[in-house]
């Protein structure tokens, strides 16, 4: 595949070319790492994260594809495997996974209604870290619930894998072969365990920082699992925005929502804007890592997700399930992956049709990563567009102002 031509870049959308933040899209010229068109030939994967991944100038973000929904474990694998965690890349390190399970412990998991990360995908990564030779892997969100039984995490339709249907069973599989110690499950909330990191916002309530999991601040590596959803306070929930979840819905909400981080980003001055809102808390996140020197790595599920006003769909918000396969113009599912957040969430809005948005003009302000030259592998773009994608109504965080004095603590 050579460059993409201008009538393909005008397919994504009358707005593609804003300057602010669209990328340079490039590929290979069959998708499956062989001649690049830009940079020579593509650096072939050596077995430890990070090979492959930047491309001169260009953040690389992968496209693995699928035709149904039961192939989602092993395309799952291979997108770990395409950044570079495989053999021993991982020996001895702790690792947290961080799926988005929104509103499990409040209403459930339905793996269908778009709202969550699949089960089988977390699962795959999980066992794809432990065969690169993770000494701990944690499996863990805060979700918007206080506790809840791992189980009802359901693989899609009739699915199992090496005999386990969920995502507990498939952990205790792991635990099976790899030893109790090696891999667990946690509820954020119900570990209760938190650690400060600065914050840019000067509100009283980040004086201390902004709180996040312990399990999350102690881990070498990192893997942001989303899925892909339009969102009424962020535009879109990609890798950085599932980082909301690490923070406490105790002590900075109220038990169901997160009203003190959305009030105190709110008017926060960062990155030069004047009202960063809840995107400056996830952006502090994000910074954090990168002046740590974490790699870490993003995977965006595209398979069943959330168009319109997300990110959760009725009883909560007004979204609609969009199966991202019948809406897509290659007819296909498929997962985004990259060790650079802001340009898979790039590419991800690209996917959505969304322009001019906020989190990634701030990312890119804060230089947390490349949000222009991008280098797809695996498709072509234009295969992965949505067209018509619903977008959300806009909601200032100051939504939060009543909830959090009724409810807050």
């Amino acid at each position: 595949m050579g460059n993409i031509s201008r009538r393909d870049l005008l397919v994504w959308g009358s707005g593609a070319c804003l300057a602010l933040w669209t990328p340079s899209f490039l590929g290979c010229n069959d998708g499956n790492d062989r001649e690049c068109v830009e940079s020579g030939n593509c650096n072939k994967n050596t077995g430890s994260p990070g090979a492959d991944r930047k491309h001169d100038n260009y953040s690389t973000v992968y496209a693995v594809m699928g035709d149904e929904l039961g192939e989602l474990y092993s395309m799952a694998r291979e997108a770990a495997e395409k950044l570079g965690i495989t053999r021993n890349s991982l020996r001895g390190a702790k690792v947290f996974i961080k799926p988005n399970l929104v509103a499990l412990g409040l209403l459930g998991y339905i793996g269908t209604n778009g709202e969550c990360t699949k089960a089988e995908i977390v699962a795959a990564v999980a066992e794809q870290c432990l065969d690169a030779g993770a000494a701990r892997v944690i499996i863990g969100d805060g979700a918007q619930g206080r506790s809840w039984d791992w189980s009802t995490l359901a693989f899609l339709g009739d699915a199992n894998i090496a005999g386990a249907a969920d995502l507990a069973a498939a952990v205790d599989r792991l635990k099976s072969i790899y030893g109790d110690y090696r891999i667990d499950l946690a509820c954020l909330n119900e570990v209760d365990q938190w650690e400060y990191i600065p914050s840019s916002s000067n509100d009283s309530r980040m004086k201390n920082g902004l709180m996040v999991a312990r399990y999350f601040y102690e881990a070498d590596h990192v893997i942001s699992i989303a899925v892909l959803k339009s969102h009424m306070w962020a535009d879109i929930t990609g890798s950085m925005k599932n980082y909301i979840g690490l923070t406490p819905i105790n002590q900075l909400g109220t038990g169901f929502c997160r009203s003190k981080v959305h009030l105190a980003y709110s008017h926060a001055p960062i990155a030069g804007l004047s009202d960063a809102g809840v995107a400056g808390a996830f952006l502090d996140i994000v910074k954090w890592r990168k002046e740590e020197k974490k790699d870490d790595f993003a995977i965006i599920d595209c398979s069943i997700g959330v168009e319109g006003s997300g990110p959760h769909v009725p009883p909560i918000n007004p979204g609609k399930t969009i199966d991202i396969k019948q809406r897509s113009l290659g007819r296909q599912y498929f997962l985004l992956a990259g060790n650079d957040f802001v340009a898979a969430d790039s590419i991800a809005a690209q996917v959505m049709d969304f322009h001019d948005v906020k989190q990634l003009v701030m990312a890119e302000n804060m230089a947390l990563g490349e949000a222009r030259n991008i280098h797809i592998k695996g498709a072509n773009p234009r295969d992965l567009f949505v067209p018509g994608w619903e977008k959300p109504k806009h909601l200032s965080d100051d939504f939060f102002k009543p909830i959090d004095r009724i409810f807050g603590k």
